[in-house]
């Protein structure tokens, strides 16, 4: 039986939060570290292509709680293949039997994957989950490309994506390429995907190609802007970012609960961001209501979540 207790945590010291997590998940600390159990694989059989692409990237309970820690909307009707990002095909998905299969499209994925699930009964009772082979390329949300080296690489990028909201900018087609070291210009995003698909095809294992800079993207104020490399880039897209989701903030100390009982008060936003992101099956550190907000300086009282995600959605815009 696990037992809890109200704590208090000071900027200078995290050992209370550390046992404030240790509390709240050391009786399933072992599933938090292993795949998500047999009922979690079953549902992959009849699940959208874009969920099973998902649960290649994200495989536990802890990541997929992590990733949609901060939805305005808890991450309903949102999936990050599709939203965040689009695999550049072929890729090679590989099975716990050993076997290695190359998917030309998402539905291809979902058809191996699910081939694999219903082969042996076995293979839903253990809980043996397919793998994307890496490295793998994509492309983001804005039309930018990527390579992902490993399924890390991936969750880490996934975690810096917000699905229920626009991209701070996008690329402006048409855009210049090298792929296999020759320039070649694209009209659209899905006209690049295929380019570097037939390109990938005709050379297996060859690097996903790459964007040739300046490049223009469209803000959401509607203006065009160009920049001269990947960096120039992502520090806009940094600030951006910090502009938006910064948009509303808490009055501190804010205190934190537990769907299995105890109280958590935490005193600043790096305490609130690694308790929130700290969670496992039995449930996670939610905010308790009412709470004070602050919003461009202001001091909103907010009496429930659904308030609160009402004022979310209004300052992210």
């Amino acid at each position: 039986m696990q037992s809890f207790k109200s704590f208090r945590i000071s900027s200078l010291s995290s050992a209370a939060l550390a046992v404030g997590f240790a509390l709240a998940g050391v009786a399933c600390e072992a599933d938090d570290n292993n795949q998500l159990g047999d009922d979690d694989l079953a549902y992959l059989i009849d699940a959208e292509a874009d969920e099973v692409v998902d649960a290649l990237v994200v495989t536990t309970s802890v990541e997929a709680r992590e990733a949609e820690a901060d939805f305005a909307d808890e991450g309903e009707g949102h999936s990050f293949s599709g939203d965040c990002f689009t695999l550049v095909y072929p890729v090679e998905v590989s099975c716990p039997d050993g076997s290695v299969t190359t998917a030309e499209s998402t539905e291809e994925v979902r058809e191996q994957v699910r081939a694999f699930l219903t082969a042996d009964p076995a293979n839903l009772r253990r809980a043996r989950r397919p793998s994307l082979v890496y490295p793998v390329s994509v492309q983001l949300a804005d039309g930018t490309l990527a390579e992902m080296a490993s399924r890390r690489d991936f969750y880490l990028q996934i975690r810096e994506c917000r699905p229920d909201f626009e991209p701070c900018a996008s690329l402006v087609f048409p855009v210049e390429a090298n792929v296999g070291g020759s320039e070649s210009t694209f009209g659209s995003a899905e006209e690049l995907r295929a380019g570097l698909r037939e390109y990938r095809k005709a050379n297996p294992g060859a690097p996903v190609g790459r964007l040739s800079w300046p490049l223009d993207f469209a803000t959401l104020e509607g203006d065009t802007v160009s920049f001269d490399s990947r960096q120039d880039y992502r520090s806009y897209v940094a600030a951006c970012r910090a502009d938006r989701f910064d948009c509303l903030g808490f009055a501190f100390p804010l205190t934190l609960v537990h769907p299995r009982g105890g109280e958590l008060v935490v005193d600043n936003r790096a305490q609130l961001r690694r308790a929130r992101s700290h969670a496992g099956p039995r449930g996670r550190w939610m905010l308790s209501f009412p709470l004070t907000a602050v919003i461009d300086g202001e001091a909103v009282e907010v009496e429930s979540r659904e308030q609160l995600r009402e004022l979310r959605l209004a300052c992210r815009g």
